[in-house]
Protein backbone atom coordinates (compact mmCIF):
# COMPACT_ATOMS: atom_id res chain seq x y z
CA UNK A 1 0.00 0.00 0.00
CA UNK A 2 1.22 3.25 -0.66
CA UNK A 3 2.04 5.86 1.97
CA UNK A 4 1.03 9.51 1.54
CA UNK A 5 3.67 11.75 0.87
CA UNK A 6 5.11 13.96 3.05
CA UNK A 7 3.45 12.27 5.96
CA UNK A 8 6.15 10.37 8.69
CA UNK A 9 6.27 6.88 8.89
CA UNK A 10 4.28 5.75 11.71
CA UNK A 11 5.69 2.23 11.82
CA UNK A 12 9.29 3.86 12.09
CA UNK A 13 8.72 5.52 15.36
CA UNK A 14 10.26 4.29 18.75
CA UNK A 15 8.09 1.06 19.57
CA UNK A 16 8.04 -0.67 22.74
CA UNK A 17 6.28 -1.76 25.78
CA UNK A 18 6.48 1.20 28.07
CA UNK A 19 3.49 3.85 27.94
CA UNK A 20 3.79 7.17 26.14
CA UNK A 21 5.30 8.74 29.49
CA UNK A 22 8.16 6.19 30.13
CA UNK A 23 8.97 6.77 26.34
CA UNK A 24 8.83 10.74 26.45
CA UNK A 25 11.30 9.84 29.83
CA UNK A 26 13.39 7.82 28.86
CA UNK A 27 13.40 7.23 24.78
CA UNK A 28 14.88 4.51 22.57
CA UNK A 29 17.59 6.78 21.04
CA UNK A 30 18.25 3.89 18.80
CA UNK A 31 14.91 4.41 17.05
CA UNK A 32 15.19 8.09 16.97
CA UNK A 33 18.72 7.64 15.36
CA UNK A 34 16.84 5.60 12.43
CA UNK A 35 13.64 7.55 12.50
CA UNK A 36 16.44 10.76 11.82
CA UNK A 37 17.88 8.81 9.01
CA UNK A 38 15.09 7.89 7.10
CA UNK A 39 13.25 11.34 7.35
CA UNK A 40 16.78 12.59 6.02
CA UNK A 41 16.66 10.04 3.57
CA UNK A 42 13.35 11.03 2.14
CA UNK A 43 14.26 14.73 2.35
CA UNK A 44 11.72 15.17 5.31
CA UNK A 45 13.44 17.85 7.31
CA UNK A 46 10.43 19.93 8.18
CA UNK A 47 8.93 16.89 9.73
CA UNK A 48 11.80 15.70 11.26
CA UNK A 49 12.32 18.88 13.06
CA UNK A 50 8.87 19.36 13.95
CA UNK A 51 8.84 15.87 15.45
CA UNK A 52 11.94 16.59 17.61
CA UNK A 53 10.40 19.72 18.76
CA UNK A 54 7.36 18.01 19.98
CA UNK A 55 9.14 15.64 21.78
CA UNK A 56 11.02 18.08 23.41
CA UNK A 57 8.21 20.32 24.34
CA UNK A 58 6.61 17.01 25.90
CA UNK A 59 9.85 16.15 28.26
CA UNK A 60 9.51 19.92 29.29
CA UNK A 61 5.94 19.86 29.57
CA UNK A 62 6.69 16.42 31.84
CA UNK A 63 9.91 17.56 33.85
CA UNK A 64 7.60 20.36 35.01
CA UNK A 65 4.82 18.36 36.65
CA UNK A 66 7.35 16.31 37.95
CA UNK A 67 8.95 19.20 39.94
CA UNK A 68 5.76 20.56 40.94
CA UNK A 69 4.91 17.36 42.92
CA UNK A 70 8.21 17.55 44.60
CA UNK A 71 7.67 20.79 46.11
CA UNK A 72 4.18 19.90 46.76
CA UNK A 73 5.23 17.19 48.58
CA UNK A 74 8.08 18.68 50.61
CA UNK A 75 6.14 22.13 51.34
CA UNK A 76 5.06 22.14 55.08
CA UNK A 77 1.55 22.15 55.57
CA UNK A 78 -0.66 22.67 58.77
CA UNK A 79 -1.60 19.58 60.93
CA UNK A 80 -4.59 17.83 59.95
CA UNK A 81 -7.44 18.19 62.40
CA UNK A 82 -8.52 14.53 60.94
CA UNK A 83 -5.60 13.05 61.73
CA UNK A 84 -5.35 14.67 65.05
CA UNK A 85 -9.36 13.32 66.37
CA UNK A 86 -7.93 9.52 64.55
CA UNK A 87 -5.05 9.78 66.97
CA UNK A 88 -7.18 10.81 70.07
CA UNK A 89 -9.55 7.67 68.85
CA UNK A 90 -6.45 5.45 69.03
CA UNK A 91 -6.39 4.91 72.23
CA UNK A 92 -9.57 3.11 72.10
CA UNK A 93 -9.39 0.71 69.19
CA UNK A 94 -6.77 -1.13 71.35
CA UNK A 95 -9.16 -2.07 73.46
CA UNK A 96 -9.79 -5.41 75.16
CA UNK A 97 -13.48 -6.39 74.05
CA UNK A 98 -16.25 -7.86 76.32
CA UNK A 99 -16.37 -11.34 74.08
CA UNK A 100 -12.54 -11.81 73.50
CA UNK A 101 -11.50 -15.32 74.36
CA UNK A 102 -8.14 -14.34 75.04
CA UNK A 103 -8.74 -14.24 78.60
CA UNK A 104 -8.67 -18.16 79.16
CA UNK A 105 -6.10 -20.78 80.72
CA UNK A 106 -3.97 -21.87 78.56
CA UNK A 107 -4.29 -25.56 77.66
CA UNK A 108 -8.24 -25.24 78.06
CA UNK A 109 -11.21 -25.54 75.72
CA UNK A 110 -12.45 -22.63 74.08
CA UNK A 111 -15.16 -21.11 75.86
CA UNK A 112 -18.62 -21.00 74.06
CA UNK A 113 -20.25 -18.11 73.83
CA UNK A 114 -24.23 -18.20 75.03
CA UNK A 115 -26.46 -15.27 73.77
CA UNK A 116 -25.45 -11.54 71.71
CA UNK A 117 -21.64 -10.62 73.38
CA UNK A 118 -22.01 -7.64 75.98
CA UNK A 119 -21.33 -4.60 75.05
CA UNK A 120 -18.01 -2.88 75.33
CA UNK A 121 -17.71 -1.28 79.01
CA UNK A 122 -17.84 2.37 78.46
CA UNK A 123 -14.70 4.35 78.13
CA UNK A 124 -12.64 5.64 81.69
CA UNK A 125 -13.96 9.22 81.89
CA UNK A 126 -10.31 11.42 80.91
CA UNK A 127 -9.02 13.64 84.25
CA UNK A 128 -9.91 16.92 83.56
CA UNK A 129 -6.32 19.20 83.08
CA UNK A 130 -6.27 21.93 85.37
CA UNK A 131 -6.17 24.91 83.06
CA UNK A 132 -2.58 27.03 83.66
CA UNK A 133 -2.93 30.48 83.88
CA UNK A 134 -1.28 32.18 80.89
CA UNK A 135 1.21 34.94 82.50
CA UNK A 136 0.46 38.43 81.68
CA UNK A 137 3.41 39.62 79.60
CA UNK A 138 4.53 42.51 82.08
CA UNK A 139 5.25 45.64 80.18
CA UNK A 140 8.37 47.64 80.40
CA UNK A 141 8.03 50.91 82.38
CA UNK A 142 9.44 53.79 80.89
CA UNK A 143 8.64 56.13 83.68
CA UNK A 144 11.59 57.72 86.04
CA UNK A 145 13.29 54.68 87.95
CA UNK A 146 13.51 54.72 91.87
CA UNK A 147 16.91 54.80 93.70
CA UNK A 148 18.06 51.77 96.03
CA UNK A 149 17.38 53.43 99.55
CA UNK A 150 21.28 52.70 100.51
CA UNK A 151 22.45 55.88 98.52
CA UNK A 152 23.14 58.77 99.95
CA UNK A 153 20.93 61.45 99.88
CA UNK A 154 22.07 65.02 100.13
CA UNK A 155 20.36 68.60 99.60
CA UNK A 156 20.34 70.00 96.50
CA UNK A 157 18.78 72.92 95.01
CA UNK A 158 15.75 74.62 97.00
CA UNK A 159 12.77 76.70 94.94
CA UNK A 160 10.23 79.00 96.96
CA UNK A 161 7.70 80.53 95.53
CA UNK A 162 8.19 84.33 95.03
CA UNK A 163 6.43 86.87 97.23
CA UNK A 164 3.76 87.88 94.69
CA UNK A 165 2.70 84.59 93.72
CA UNK A 166 2.70 83.86 97.75
CA UNK A 167 -0.48 86.65 97.93
CA UNK A 168 -4.17 85.18 97.14
CA UNK A 169 -5.67 86.27 94.72
CA UNK A 170 -9.33 85.82 96.44
CA UNK A 171 -8.61 87.13 99.65
CA UNK A 172 -5.72 88.92 99.28
CA UNK A 173 -4.02 87.40 102.07
CA UNK A 174 -0.56 85.88 102.55
CA UNK A 175 -0.49 82.22 101.92
CA UNK A 176 1.06 80.03 104.41
CA UNK A 177 3.69 77.12 103.41
CA UNK A 178 2.32 73.05 103.23
CA UNK A 179 5.37 71.50 102.36
CA UNK A 180 8.05 70.80 99.81
CA UNK A 181 7.88 68.66 96.81
CA UNK A 182 10.90 66.37 96.71
CA UNK A 183 12.33 65.28 93.25
CA UNK A 184 15.28 62.81 93.34
CA UNK A 185 18.23 63.62 90.45
CA UNK A 186 21.44 61.22 90.25
CA UNK A 187 24.64 62.50 90.40
CA UNK A 188 28.38 61.99 91.46
CA UNK A 189 30.97 63.77 93.69
CA UNK A 190 34.21 63.93 91.08
CA UNK A 191 36.99 62.52 92.44
CA UNK A 192 38.84 64.46 95.60
CA UNK A 193 42.23 63.72 96.70
CA UNK A 194 42.93 63.58 100.22
CA UNK A 195 46.58 63.52 102.45
CA UNK A 196 45.98 61.07 104.77
CA UNK A 197 48.28 61.96 108.17
CA UNK A 198 49.49 58.66 109.62
CA UNK A 199 50.31 59.01 113.59
CA UNK A 200 53.14 57.30 115.34
CA UNK A 201 53.48 57.78 119.24
CA UNK A 202 56.91 59.11 120.83
CA UNK A 203 57.78 58.12 124.49
CA UNK A 204 60.78 59.60 126.30
CA UNK A 205 61.98 59.31 129.79
CA UNK A 206 61.00 61.91 131.85
CA UNK A 207 64.18 61.95 134.19
CA UNK A 208 66.76 63.22 131.61
CA UNK A 209 67.44 60.41 130.62
CA UNK A 210 68.63 59.04 126.73
CA UNK A 211 65.89 56.92 126.13
CA UNK A 212 63.03 57.63 123.40
CA UNK A 213 61.27 54.92 121.39
CA UNK A 214 58.62 55.46 118.92
CA UNK A 215 55.44 52.88 118.00
CA UNK A 216 56.97 50.51 115.03
CA UNK A 217 55.55 51.87 111.97
CA UNK A 218 53.20 49.18 109.89
CA UNK A 219 53.43 46.84 106.99
CA UNK A 220 53.62 49.14 103.62
CA UNK A 221 52.55 48.12 100.38
CA UNK A 222 56.11 50.39 99.03
CA UNK A 223 58.14 50.58 101.96
CA UNK A 224 58.56 54.44 102.56
CA UNK A 225 55.84 55.08 100.10
CA UNK A 226 54.22 58.17 99.14
CA UNK A 227 50.55 56.62 97.98
CA UNK A 228 47.63 55.28 100.25
CA UNK A 229 46.54 52.05 99.60
CA UNK A 230 43.21 53.20 98.78
CA UNK A 231 44.80 54.97 96.19
CA UNK A 232 46.60 51.48 94.56
CA UNK A 233 43.27 49.76 94.84
CA UNK A 234 41.31 52.44 92.96
CA UNK A 235 44.34 52.51 90.40
CA UNK A 236 44.78 48.59 89.91
CA UNK A 237 40.85 48.42 89.66
CA UNK A 238 40.83 51.51 86.66
CA UNK A 239 43.94 50.57 85.07
CA UNK A 240 43.17 46.70 84.26
CA UNK A 241 39.59 46.45 84.72
CA UNK A 242 38.43 49.85 83.12
CA UNK A 243 41.79 50.30 81.01
CA UNK A 244 42.56 53.87 81.86
CA UNK A 245 45.83 54.59 80.95
CA UNK A 246 48.49 55.55 83.76
CA UNK A 247 49.19 58.89 81.78
CA UNK A 248 45.46 59.60 81.81
CA UNK A 249 45.31 59.42 85.51
CA UNK A 250 48.52 61.64 86.57
CA UNK A 251 46.78 63.83 83.76
CA UNK A 252 43.69 64.00 86.18
CA UNK A 253 45.86 64.35 89.34
CA UNK A 254 47.82 67.51 88.16
CA UNK A 255 44.50 69.27 86.75
CA UNK A 256 43.60 69.00 90.34
CA UNK A 257 46.96 70.13 91.25
CA UNK A 258 48.12 66.91 93.10
CA UNK A 259 51.92 66.04 92.03
CA UNK A 260 50.75 61.95 91.26
CA UNK A 261 53.48 60.80 88.38
CA UNK A 262 52.63 57.88 86.19
CA UNK A 263 55.73 55.87 86.64
CA UNK A 264 55.19 56.23 90.93
CA UNK A 265 51.62 55.25 90.06
CA UNK A 266 52.76 52.28 88.05
CA UNK A 267 55.33 51.11 90.11
CA UNK A 268 53.57 51.07 93.49
CA UNK A 269 50.17 48.77 92.64
CA UNK A 270 52.96 46.84 90.46
CA UNK A 271 53.90 46.12 94.33
CA UNK A 272 50.32 45.62 95.48
CA UNK A 273 50.20 42.74 92.81
CA UNK A 274 52.90 41.18 94.44
CA UNK A 275 51.33 41.41 97.56
CA UNK A 276 48.88 38.71 96.12
CA UNK A 277 50.94 36.94 94.65
CA UNK A 278 49.41 33.71 97.51
CA UNK A 279 45.88 34.32 96.33
CA UNK A 280 47.01 33.88 92.54
CA UNK A 281 48.23 30.53 93.29
CA UNK A 282 45.54 29.12 94.86
CA UNK A 283 43.52 30.42 92.18
CA UNK A 284 46.03 28.59 89.70
CA UNK A 285 45.75 25.45 92.07
CA UNK A 286 42.21 25.22 92.10
CA UNK A 287 41.76 26.23 88.46
CA UNK A 288 43.78 23.39 87.60
CA UNK A 289 42.34 20.69 89.84
CA UNK A 290 38.78 21.71 88.68
CA UNK A 291 36.40 19.02 87.42
CA UNK A 292 35.74 21.33 84.07
CA UNK A 293 38.86 23.26 82.94
CA UNK A 294 38.56 25.54 79.62
CA UNK A 295 41.41 27.22 78.05
CA UNK A 296 42.40 29.54 75.43
CA UNK A 297 45.14 32.64 74.38
CA UNK A 298 44.73 36.41 73.16
CA UNK A 299 48.38 38.10 72.14
CA UNK A 300 50.05 40.31 74.07
CA UNK A 301 52.54 42.71 73.17
CA UNK A 302 56.04 43.29 74.98
CA UNK A 303 58.51 46.23 74.49
CA UNK A 304 61.52 44.37 73.86
CA UNK A 305 65.33 46.40 72.96
CA UNK A 306 66.99 43.20 71.81
CA UNK A 307 63.96 42.51 69.32
CA UNK A 308 64.43 43.54 65.12
CA UNK A 309 61.38 45.74 65.55
CA UNK A 310 61.67 46.52 69.23
CA UNK A 311 57.97 44.75 70.16
CA UNK A 312 57.91 40.79 71.02
CA UNK A 313 54.48 39.13 70.41
CA UNK A 314 53.42 37.05 73.78
CA UNK A 315 50.83 34.84 74.53
CA UNK A 316 48.16 35.63 77.53
CA UNK A 317 46.60 32.44 78.25
CA UNK A 318 43.45 31.88 80.57
CA UNK A 319 42.54 29.03 82.08
CA UNK A 320 38.83 28.27 84.29
CA UNK A 321 37.84 25.75 85.92
CA UNK A 322 34.50 25.27 87.35
CA UNK A 323 33.12 28.32 86.06
CA UNK A 324 34.64 30.17 89.30
CA UNK A 325 38.31 30.57 88.74
CA UNK A 326 40.05 32.14 85.72
CA UNK A 327 44.00 32.05 86.06
CA UNK A 328 45.60 34.37 83.57
CA UNK A 329 49.24 33.37 82.74
CA UNK A 330 51.77 35.34 80.71
CA UNK A 331 54.17 33.35 78.22
CA UNK A 332 57.09 35.14 76.48
CA UNK A 333 56.36 33.67 72.86
CA UNK A 334 52.69 32.29 71.15
CA UNK A 335 54.00 29.25 71.38
CA UNK A 336 52.77 25.93 72.62
CA UNK A 337 55.46 24.60 75.11
CA UNK A 338 54.79 27.40 77.32
CA UNK A 339 51.34 25.59 78.39
CA UNK A 340 52.46 22.51 77.98
CA UNK A 341 55.12 22.98 80.80
CA UNK A 342 52.63 24.52 82.95
CA UNK A 343 50.15 21.36 82.24
CA UNK A 344 52.76 18.77 82.67
CA UNK A 345 52.64 15.79 85.16
CA UNK A 346 48.67 17.34 85.84
CA UNK A 347 45.59 15.09 84.96
CA UNK A 348 42.52 17.43 83.76
CA UNK A 349 39.01 15.83 84.29
CA UNK A 350 37.45 17.32 81.47
CA UNK A 351 39.29 19.93 79.02
CA UNK A 352 37.32 22.21 76.59
CA UNK A 353 39.70 24.58 74.41
CA UNK A 354 39.56 26.75 71.04
CA UNK A 355 37.92 24.71 67.99
CA UNK A 356 35.24 22.82 70.87
CA UNK A 357 31.65 23.45 70.57
CA UNK A 358 31.69 26.30 72.79
CA UNK A 359 34.08 28.20 74.30
CA UNK A 360 32.90 31.40 74.99
CA UNK A 361 32.63 31.54 78.55
CA UNK A 362 37.24 31.75 78.29
CA UNK A 363 36.37 34.30 75.21
CA UNK A 364 34.69 36.71 77.43
CA UNK A 365 36.61 36.46 79.70
CA UNK A 366 39.79 37.70 77.68
CA UNK A 367 37.59 40.01 75.56
CA UNK A 368 38.36 42.72 78.43
CA UNK A 369 41.53 42.20 77.96
CA UNK A 370 41.22 42.59 74.06
CA UNK A 371 39.52 45.73 74.14
CA UNK A 372 41.86 47.31 76.69
CA UNK A 373 45.20 46.27 75.04
CA UNK A 374 43.93 48.93 72.25
CA UNK A 375 44.08 51.77 74.61
CA UNK A 376 48.15 51.33 75.84
CA UNK A 377 49.20 48.79 72.85
CA UNK A 378 51.73 46.98 74.72
CA UNK A 379 53.25 46.37 78.29
CA UNK A 380 57.11 47.68 79.31
CA UNK A 381 58.51 44.21 80.05
CA UNK A 382 57.78 40.71 80.82
CA UNK A 383 57.70 41.84 84.60
CA UNK A 384 54.83 44.15 83.93
CA UNK A 385 52.99 41.51 81.64
CA UNK A 386 53.07 38.97 84.36
CA UNK A 387 51.53 41.68 86.62
CA UNK A 388 48.83 42.04 84.11
CA UNK A 389 47.76 38.15 84.13
CA UNK A 390 47.88 38.40 88.12
CA UNK A 391 45.93 41.32 88.11
CA UNK A 392 43.27 39.92 85.30
CA UNK A 393 43.27 36.71 87.54
CA UNK A 394 42.03 38.50 90.83
CA UNK A 395 39.98 40.98 88.99
CA UNK A 396 37.89 37.98 86.33
CA UNK A 397 37.61 35.44 90.12
CA UNK A 398 35.97 38.10 91.85
CA UNK A 399 33.48 38.71 88.82
CA UNK A 400 32.64 35.26 88.44
CA UNK A 401 32.27 34.73 92.61
CA UNK A 402 30.06 38.08 92.30
CA UNK A 403 32.18 40.21 94.24
CA UNK A 404 33.37 43.55 93.90
CA UNK A 405 37.04 44.03 93.33
CA UNK A 406 37.95 46.65 94.95
CA UNK A 407 35.99 45.65 98.06
CA UNK A 408 37.72 41.87 97.62
CA UNK A 409 41.40 43.92 97.15
CA UNK A 410 40.27 46.60 100.00
CA UNK A 411 39.68 43.63 102.96
CA UNK A 412 42.03 41.26 101.50
CA UNK A 413 45.26 43.40 101.41
CA UNK A 414 44.45 45.13 105.26
CA UNK A 415 44.62 41.08 105.73
CA UNK A 416 47.58 40.57 104.47
CA UNK A 417 49.66 44.14 105.94
CA UNK A 418 48.34 42.78 109.20
CA UNK A 419 50.45 39.20 108.55
CA UNK A 420 47.78 36.81 107.40
CA UNK A 421 49.85 33.92 105.27
CA UNK A 422 46.80 31.10 104.91
CA UNK A 423 45.81 31.20 101.09
CA UNK A 424 42.38 29.37 102.18
CA UNK A 425 41.60 33.27 104.52
CA UNK A 426 42.66 35.08 101.59
CA UNK A 427 41.17 33.20 98.59
CA UNK A 428 37.88 34.99 96.96
CA UNK A 429 35.86 31.82 97.84
CA UNK A 430 35.98 32.81 101.33
CA UNK A 431 35.14 36.54 101.73
CA UNK A 432 31.79 35.45 99.46
CA UNK A 433 30.88 32.58 101.59
CA UNK A 434 30.92 35.25 104.44
CA UNK A 435 28.75 37.59 102.40
CA UNK A 436 26.78 35.32 101.76
CA UNK A 437 26.13 34.35 104.97
CA UNK A 438 25.95 37.92 106.18
CA UNK A 439 23.21 38.40 103.46
CA UNK A 440 21.17 35.30 104.68
CA UNK A 441 21.13 36.58 108.25
CA UNK A 442 19.90 39.95 107.35
CA UNK A 443 17.08 38.16 105.37
CA UNK A 444 16.35 35.97 108.25
CA UNK A 445 16.16 38.88 110.44
CA UNK A 446 13.89 40.83 108.57
CA UNK A 447 11.48 38.19 108.07
CA UNK A 448 11.18 38.07 111.70
CA UNK A 449 10.85 41.51 112.12
CA UNK A 450 8.05 41.61 109.51
CA UNK A 451 6.10 38.33 110.93
CA UNK A 452 6.17 40.10 114.74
Amino acid sequence: MSRTKGRPDKTSLPKGKMDAKAQVLAPDLEAIRRFIVQMIARGAIAEMIAAVLALLQRMRDLDTELMTKIAAASRKRPPSETLHRLQLELPLMFGTAANDASGAEKGGAETELEGPPEPPPPPAPIPAVPEIPVKKRRRHSHGRPNFPGDLLRVPGASSRVSDADRICPTCKRLTKTLGFKTTEKLTVRPCEFVVEQELRETCACGRRHAYIVSAPKPDEVVPRGLLGNELLVQALVDHYDDGVPWERMDRNARQQGVPLSANTLASSVGALIDRFEPVVEHIKERALASSFTALDATSMKVLDVTHPVGIRTGALWLIEGDHQYAYFVFARTAEAQHIDDLLRGRTLASVMCDGSATNNEVERGLRRWVLDRKTWLFVGHDASARRAADALTLLTTCRKMGLDPRRYLRETLAKLLAGEKDPVALAPETLARALAAERAATSAKASDSAAA
